[in-house]
């Protein structure tokens, strides 16, 4: 096969994957325009859906003709219209006019769900015709809006699900489509690799080989032919090659076996540094060996640097076959001993010899002789050279001598390679992970960072596979929040257990761990297992820490088996410290940032404290807020009704809203008697494997739980439930964010419950005001109780009611019934059933109330005829005198429909009814009743009309005074704590100023007063006819005129909070009827206080938000953690009103005080240590310190800090400032004056430390971030530095400049390690005063800087003026003043290259992150030095091997010398001439390098024609000169393979090249002809002509100048002749 064959085969096919290519490309974008379409044209279905159900329930459907046309067309044109598309296909109404063609359905799934849609679709369109042939007022229009709504919602999930399916199929299509893709692009690959092979095979490999051979024959190896098989122009080539050596054959006759010796050494050499890279040269100097030196086997073995044993690297000829396999440890055997002892092993015939023990291998393969050679560089072996040949060989010392002068030559091409390998590796290491850094250091978002993370470690590390692990130490557990590679399996049963395999131990000493075979090694056995079947062999650990404490790991694999090297681990743990770094970047900006959300949101929920939103109006907007900050599938509030049970007050996202109700109200039952009492909120991460989650029907498919407690001051009023349908979605950081919305959201709902209540409050007032005008306005019993019932149907919105009035023996009458079919009839059915009922005994017993659920499950109901739709039953029993004389019922058809509220206001107008009773019974009492409800009902409205607390007070003894006469009056208020206040008081004046003092001033504990006791403890009113014949009551002096006493306690909410108190002065005045009367007041009088109370908290909470919104803002607005102080202090002093306060920090064993304002500002900067005084008592504890007056709390005066901070202070509160990690402070504040701490100063000053000990903690963060991120920059600016230059000085000074700077010291230097003489010498420095320190020369031993470099560890002095030293330095050293100093040895690849020095005029204050960052630096350093070591010596290498290239050349060119005698030394002198004639035309040094390689290797293309024709002593033919003038293209194609003499070919490919462009082989014309041809075409006619040949005698000079003149435009370039003439006129002896 022809090149042209292969190329134009390679063609076709790969433009056959192109067009295929494209076609599934087109064919793709067609699909996905289809799919694009269909899933938008789903969509616009639901839209539909939506807009038909919102056109039938409108309210103008039933009159706007635009409307009802609109839902026609709606239905037809365009829903059913695109449903029977989607389902079957078709042409579908788009947009604008636009009609598409849908194909149809190909999802067997998704045409299930479009049948089912277009089943309802069915059930719906005839509802649309209901509605569209109907009146709106009609039963059957009703019945279709019914169902229209019920249809709705299930059509819209329907179409939600469909679209789902569109989307998945949509993906998989793009998924098969991309598979399709790759799967051309992998065959493209494939069949280039197939052409690349085939080329190597049929064109590269016999070019390669035809190159060897025409090297060989350049360098005199004329007895190896030229025969190889290949297309048919190289076969024809390598004929002529063939041709070639057998006539250089013939014509050379002689060959010194030491020149065969030296030319094969120097073809080794050349070959072996031909190439930079070590296996390549491994396999160059194999195959030379073999092939120069007739072996039959040779092989290379390399000492491994890690195992310390002998690796076969190459082998060739016999080698792969007879050497035996596996690793050799140094001495071990015949390779072993030879590289142990340096010295070749000689064994000239292997069967005899007892050192060769593999005779039988030796015989197998015939070798007859070896020989072993150790490879030695820089002084060291580094492997062993090995031959055997078929052929006994004596192997003379000569011989011997040249092996080992040949494995010396290898073993410096070896190691400089290995060298350039190392140095290449370990820049192109830092180069990735430098360009890596900043990518990663610049993410603040996790996910982005990891394949940042992954890249960094295949471009620094080399890795297949990479994993990060975050070690969580309150668990003591492993999470993988990111893997490459690796298959879950692996990494869960990895996690599992960590601790078992070596990687475990980073936990505990932070440093690298590396394992050389995972498959092999013994420490990996526990899960050896496990990492076979993942398929990686070598991996390394790297710990990801904060300073010191161990965050996790990053974990790098390789497939095979690559030890890691100490390069790669250094390497591995700056990577792991930049991804540590990161990753804590990106948590504590997602932290920030949640916060921020958080706080906002909290700021809006906030708000809604003072806004007038009902309850539900307030639950749906918290619901809406808390979407802001979690993200849910579902969520319920859950509120405790009036009988302790949880019902749902609200909830989103559940499948079926009832179902769900019930499943999580007994869910957080279940939670409410275990967890919630202490006020935690509940994380379940993953129900299905959890125990305390109860699966119940209807939310199946909760997989994530948070739910929080509502609490009201310590008061549980309900549940917040979050859920997922993901697992492990919520965290404990989601719950305290639920647990803060939570606690912001119960005031919230609270205030609601409020405003609700108040309103319910407002209506019952109404209602009974209303009722009371009924009593009052009529004696007639039948009306009153009509209009009682009919205002009890507007409030509870009964179905059927009566009332049942008992007479003195038991009988009973059903005076008055409502809402009854036939009223008489039930009416006297009644009055026989009911005498014996058990229920109107139970409440003519108890007096209470009786709530009947379901009737028909009661075992005590009696059925009366016109009553049997009654499912739910309330009895109130209506009561005169301590006796029952009716009851009050009410009847309604739905199950459980009256609750103990509806109890509670059916019992408020049963007292109006027994009211009514009562005045038609004795008009007397009535008119008395009438006017206490007048008093009342004035007393409410004075009372509702305001909030205000205090006005709320004086307006009740205003009002009581009207219900119950008094001469003294007041109001008591009961705390929690059994302690009682004169709140209000009225009268006293009358007896003095005196008394007026004492009372207001009077507080005492209840359990001082009996009365007061027993009335908070029964809740019933109390009355002293008379206190002089009263054995327990208490006199004081304010209560001396009293003589007559009557009390009642105000209650809200079952809570005794307050007492009315009423005097008389003279006795026996108060009587039953008044406890009747002040009880009724005191009633109205709960509720006003505590809506009053309420309304007061609430204001007070909100002053408290704005305070902390003020701190809160200001603290952002602070810039550094110093600015933060001193507002923290100002802004906690004036929220407090306190007269001094104090910030203090923990830093160590030490409180700071680090700022502080008033009388304690004396302490400002001092270092209080550790102890046990009242300071370090709120550290240790956690709670904080509250102290009313500190003269009363002797035990504090012992300490000295504790005077000292309250000196002319009297009381303190003493708070921590905690973080969600630790306690990191005290905020103190004090007063003048005595002060009692209120709950809400405890709420407002524990709100504000926890603001600022969070605040703080994050600008301390922030500020250590800040550093670390300045001390990677400079880590990166050293890098680059490393990077863009190999000058010393300059990167010593750039060092320099960033250690001083970063490290924050007053000077450094560095000190070189001259291993010569082993002294220490001066480098560089930075920072001193003085130049005495660039005489610095230590012995390694000497001073501190010899003993850091002598045993290799850091040497710190803290103090030097205790040292009596120079540190062994010029008397002036000691000027400079320094007191600290560092000495840090620099050592890279386990060689000390020197000692940085690092002095400081103050004493030093460092941590573990400085020291890590000092050890960094000098590790930069050291690096450096190295680099530049290294570069220094591959600069050597460099020009060693430019001397070895220019050598061979010009045996090429005495060779062709030695060929044709006639031009011998014509090359020399021609070269000479063009170089002085170019440096007379301006050519540069690096041109002129090319130009006299060029000029030596002109005539190589002869090598190429025959001697017949080369020597011929006559004219030639022209068939000879058609041959001759080929030489030119000969040496094109000889030399052009070699890429070093590339540059040169102008001159040989050009020489013959003529201005006028009549020369060959190209026919070039003027400037198209290369300058440096041009040059040489003049000198090499002027040499040629002035010599004999053969065919003619050498001209004169004169003629040949005569010549020139006359060829100038036509042969030559005119301006060359010209500079040949200027040349030949000042230099004419030299020509």
């Amino acid at each position: 096969m022809t090149i042209r064959r292969l190329r134009l085969i390679a063609f076709l096919g790969i433009l056959l994957l192109i067009t295929a290519s494209v076609v599934v490309t087109f064919v793709a974008l067609q699909t996905q325009h289809t799919d694009a379409l269909v899933i938008n044209l789903a969509g616009r279905q639901r839209m539909l859906i939506q807009r038909m159900t919102l056109e039938v329930l409108g309210t103008q459907i039933g009159t706007n003709r635009v409307y009802r046309d609109d839902l026609h067309n709606t239905a037809h044109a365009y829903f059913e219209t695109t449903l029977n598309a989607l389902i079957a296909g078709g042409p579908v109404p788009y947009t604008d006019g636009v009609t598409v063609t849908l194909p149809p359905t190909r999802s067997l799934q998704i045409l299930i769900q479009l049948k089912a849609i277009h089943a309802n679709w069915e059930e719906m369109h005839a509802v649309i015709h209901v509605v569209l042939d109907n009146d709106p007022q009609s039963s059957a229009f009703a019945q279709a809006v019914n169902k229209m709504e019920r249809l709705s919602p299930v059509m819209l999930a329907q179409m939600d699900e469909a679209v789902r399916l569109y989307e998945s199929e949509s993906a998989r299509d793009v998924a098969w489509v991309q598979f399709i893709q790759f799967s051309f692009l992998a065959t493209a690959a494939v069949l280039l690799l197939v052409a690349f092979i085939l080329s190597e095979r049929w064109v590269l490999a016999p070019i390669t080989r035809l190159e060897n051979a025409a090297q060989r024959i350049g360098e005199g190896d004329l007895a190896t032919p030229v025969s190889m098989t290949g297309p048919g122009e190289i076969s024809q080539l390598a004929r002529s090659f063939d041709d070639m050596r057998k006539n250089l054959a013939a014509s050379q006759e002689q060959s010194a076996e030491r020149l065969e010796r030296i030319s094969s050494l120097h073809d080794i050499d050349v070959a072996i540094t031909s190439s930079l890279g070590l296996q390549d040269r491994l396999d160059i100097l194999s195959e030379k060996v073999v092939e120069r030196l007739q072996v039959d086997a040779v092989a290379v073995a390399l000492i491994d640097l890690v195992t310390r044993e002998l690796v076969y690297v190459a082998r060739r000829g016999l080698g792969g076959e007879f050497f035996q396999d596996g690793l050799i440890k140094v001495g071990e055997g015949i390779v072993g001993q030879v590289a142990q002892s340096d010295q070749p092993a000689v064994i000239p015939n292997v069967q005899i010899d007892p050192r060769f023990v593999r005779r039988v291998v030796a015989e197998k393969f015939g070798i007859v002789s070896y020989i072993a050679v150790p490879l030695r560089a820089r002084g060291e072996t580094i492997g062993v050279l090995e031959l055997a040949t078929r052929e006994p060989h004596l192997f003379p010392q000569e011989e011997v001598d040249f092996f080992v002068t040949l494995a010396g030559q290898a073993a410096v091409a070896l190691e400089n390679a290995r060298l350039f390998e190392e140095a290449r590796q370990h820049a192109a290491q830092r180069g990735a992970l430098a360009e890596n850094a900043g990518a990663m250091l610049s993410r603040l978002d996790e996910e982005s960072l990891w394949p940042a993370v992954a890249a960094a470690a295949r471009g620094a590390l080399s890795a297949d596979r990479v994993a990060v692990f975050w070690y969580d130490s309150a668990s003591g557990s492993l999470t993988c929040p990111y893997s490459l590679g690796l298959s879950a399996e692996y990494v869960d049963g990895l996690m599992r257990r960590f601790r078992e395999v070596p990687g475990g131990r980073l936990l505990a000493d932070l440093r690298p761990v590396a394992i050389a075979d995972a498959q092999t090694d013994p420490a990996t056995a526990p899960i050896r297992d496990m990492m076979i079947r993942e398929g990686f062999r070598s991996y390394a650990v790297f710990a990801l820490t904060a300073p010191g404490v161990p965050l996790g790991a990053l974990v790098v694999y390789r497939d095979c088996v690559a030890p890691f090297t100490p390069d790669d681990l250094d390497t591995g743990q700056t990577l792991a410290h930049i991804v540590a770094v990161a990753i804590l970047n990106a948590r504590l900006f997602e932290s920030e940032r949640a916060q921020l959300k958080l706080s906002r949101t909290l700021e809006e929920v906030g708000a809604l404290l003072t806004s007038h939103l009902g309850l539900d109006e307030a639950l749906e907007k918290i619901l809406d807020l808390l979407a802001q900050v979690v993200s849910y599938d579902s969520v319920s509030i859950q509120l405790i009704d009036e009988d302790g049970n949880l019902r749902q007050a609200a909830g989103r996202g559940f499948p079926d809203l009832e179902q769900a109700a019930r499943a999580t109200s007994e869910m957080s039952r279940h939670s409410l008697e275990r967890k919630w009492v202490e006020r935690k909120v509940i994380v379940i991460p993953d129900t299905h494997a959890d125990d305390r989650w109860i699966i119940a029907p209807g939310v199946e498919y909760i997989r994530s739980w948070v739910g929080a407690p509502l609490f009201v001051r310590d008061r549980l009023i309900g549940t917040l439930n979050v859920d997922s349908r993901t697992p492990n979605v919520y965290d404990a950081a989601s719950g305290d964010t639920v647990m803060a919305f939570a606690n912001q959201a119960a005031i919230a709902i609270e205030n609601a419950q409020l405003f609700e209540a108040e309103r319910v409050a407002h209506e019952q007032s109404e209602m009974l005001r209303e009722a009371a005008q009924a009593v009052s306005s009529s004696l007639e019993l039948n009306e009153v109780f009509r209009q009682i019932l009919a205002q009890l149907k507007r409030a509870l919105n009964y179905d059927t009611a009566s009332v049942l009035l008992l007479g003195e023996a038991s009988e009973s009458t059903l005076v008055t019934g409502e809402g009854y079919e036939d009223e008489r009839l039930t009416s006297h059915a009644a009055e026989d059933l009911l005498r014996s009922s058990p229920i109107l005994r139970q409440m003519t017993s108890d007096f209470k109330p009786v709530i009947i659920p379901d009737v028909r499950q009661h075992p005590a109901w009696i059925w009366v005829p016109g009553a049997a739709h009654v499912r739910s039953f309330l009895a109130v029993p209506i009561v005169a005198r301590d006796r029952m004389i009716g009851a009050l019922m009410m009847d309604s058809v739905l199950i459980d429909f009256f609750k103990p509220l509806h109890a509670r206001t059916a019992q408020t107008l049963a007292r109006h009814i027994s009211v009514a009773i009562e005045n038609a019974r004795l008009f007397e009492s009535e008119r008395e009743q009438r006017e206490l409800a007048d008093a009342l009902r004035e007393a409410g409205a004075s009372l509702s009309a305001t909030l205000d607390f205090e006005s709320v007070l004086d307006r009740l003894l205003d009002h009581v005074e009207r219900v119950v006469p008094y001469d003294t009056a007041n109001i008591m208020l009961l705390d929690a704590h059994g302690h009682i206040r004169i709140a209000r008081q009225r009268g006293y004046e009358q007896f003095g100023d005196d008394v007026v003092h004492d009372i207001a001033a009077l507080s005492f504990d209840i359990a001082t007063t009996p009365n007061l006791q027993q009335m908070a403890e029964t809740g019933r009113p109390f009355i002293v006819p008379d206190t002089v014949i009263y054995p327990d009551w208490v006199r004081v002096a304010a209560s001396a005129h009293v003589r007559s006493w009557a009390g009642a306690p105000i209650t809200a909410q079952g809570q005794v909070i307050a007492f009315f108190s009423l005097d008389k002065v003279e006795p026996n005045f108060y009587q039953p009827n008044h406890i009747e009367r002040l009880a009724a007041f005191a009633g109205q009088a709960a509720l006003a206080l505590q809506n009053a109370r309420l309304f007061d908290e609430t204001r007070r909470r909100a002053a408290e938000l704005g305070i902390l919104t003020d701190v809160s803002s200001s603290l952002r607005q602070a810039q550094t953690y110093q600015t933060m102080l001193p507002l923290l202090i100002e802004k906690a002093m004036e929220a407090l009103a306190a007269d001094a306060g104090a910030l203090i920090l923990l830093e160590g064993e030490a409180l700071v005080f680090a700022a502080a304002r008033g009388p304690t500002q004396v302490l400002l900067g001092h270092r209080h240590p550790s102890g046990d005084d009242p300071l370090w008592q709120v550290v240790h504890s956690g709670e904080p310190l509250f102290i009313s007056d500190v003269s009363e709390r002797s035990e504090f005066s012992q300490w000295e800090i504790f005077r000292t901070m309250m000196a002319g202070l009297k009381a303190c509160a003493c708070v921590p400032l905690k973080t969600t990690v630790a306690t990191i402070g005290l905020l103190h504040l004090a007063c003048r004056s005595e002060r009692v701490v209120t709950d809400s100063d405890v709420r407002l000053l524990t709100s504000i430390a926890e603001m600022a000990g969070n605040a703080l903690y994050r600008a301390i963060l922030h500020e250590q971030t800040e550093q670390r991120l300045q001390r990677l920059t400079a880590l990166h600016k050293i890098d680059t530095a490393i990077s863009a230059s190999l000058d010393l000085r300059l990167i010593l000074n750039i060092l320099l400049e960033q250690i001083t700077t970063q490290l924050r010291v007053d000077a450094a230097d560095i000190l070189l390690l001259n291993r010569r003489t082993q002294t220490l010498e001066y480098a560089n420095g930075r920072g001193f005063r003085a130049k005495t320190i660039e005489r610095s020369r230590l012995r390694l031993g000497e001073g501190y800087a010899g003993q850091a470099a002598l045993e290799r560890q850091i040497i710190y002095i803290p103090d030097l003026r205790r040292r009596q030293t120079n540190l062994l330095r010029s008397p002036q050293f000691g000027a400079e003043g320094f007191i600290s100093t560092y000495c840090v040895p620099l050592i890279a690849k386990g060689q000390v290259k020197g000692v940085l020095e690092i002095f400081h005029r103050t004493p030093l204050e460092s941590d573990a992150e400085w020291l890590n960052f000092l050890e960094s630096l000098a590790a930069q350093v050291a690096i450096a030095i190295d680099n530049a070591e290294l570069f220094e010596g591959l600069q050597r290498s460099n020009v060693e091997l430019a001397v070895a290239y220019d050598t061979t050349i010009e045996g090429w060119s005495r060779a062709l010398d030695l060929r044709d005698k006639e031009t011998e030394g014509h090359t020399q002198r021609v070269t000479e001439m063009t170089i002085r004639l170019a440096k007379a035309m301006g050519i540069s040094e690096e041109e002129m390098v090319h130009l006299r390689r060029g000029a030596l290797l002109h005539d190589m293309g002869k090598m190429g024609v025959p001697d017949r024709i080369l020597l011929k002593p006559g004219v030639l033919t022209d068939d000879e000169w058609a041959i001759m003038r080929q030489h030119p293209q000969f040496a094109y194609d000889m030399l052009s393979p070699i890429a070093y003499v590339r540059p040169a070919l102008d001159i040989p490919y050009c020489h013959h090249e003529k201005w006028d462009g009549t020369g060959y082989p190209r026919g070039l014309k003027g400037e198209e002809i290369p300058f440096a041809a041009r040059i040489f075409a003049v000198a090499d006619v002027w040499d040629a002509l002035r010599s004999d040949r053969p065919y003619r005698t050498g001209w004169t000079e004169e003629k040949v100048q005569t010549f020139i003149r006359e060829q100038s435009g036509q042969h030559f370039d005119p301006k060359v002749v010209e500079a040949f003439f200027r040349c030949v006129r000042v230099e004419k002896n030299a020509w």
